[in-house]
């Protein structure tokens, strides 16, 4: 699998950097750290990997484990364009499958705890959409 270029000079990956810099150099602050370039990149690039790697002196294999070890960190550079549909119990009641279905290729994913406004579906900057409708979800494709 041939990993995704990642322009290590861009301004959001140089925050990240600052970011993990600031947390001390202890073997608990890894999972930390990775999650810090997640939440900034929305994936984890080798550079980041290995940036984490020497900031809290771990081998690197170490930090790979780590991160392949968590669902919520990704390896691979997100689609920009996929949307997803919450498929906990409640979102599922509220009609998550039915979107799923007037989709296609919506990306089912776990519950998302916002039972309360079921059905869920993420857009793919991570924009999260509640009580949402075959006929909202027709208007935002569109855009």
């Amino acid at each position: 699998m041939k990993e995704e270029v990642f322009d290590t000079t861009s301004a959001v990956f140089h925050d990240a950097k600052n970011a993990v810099s600031e947390l001390p150099k202890t073997r608990e602050n890894l999972l930390p750290a990775l999650e810090i370039f997640q939440q900034k990149l929305h994936w984890l690039p080798e550079a980041s990997i290995e940036y984490v790697a020497g900031h809290i002196m771990l081998p690197v294999s170490e930090v790979y484990a780590i991160a392949t070890g968590y669902s919520e960190l990704n390896l691979l550079k997100p689609d920009i364009t996929q949307w997803h549909v919450c498929m906990g119990v409640a979102c599922d009641l509220a009609g998550a499958s039915e979107l799923a279905t007037f989709v296609g290729d919506i990306k089912q994913i776990d519950c998302q705890f916002l039972c309360a406004l079921a059905p869920v579906v993420v857009d793919p900057h991570e924009q999260l959409y509640g009580r949402v409708t075959t006929d909202n979800l027709r208007e935002w494709l569109k855009k």
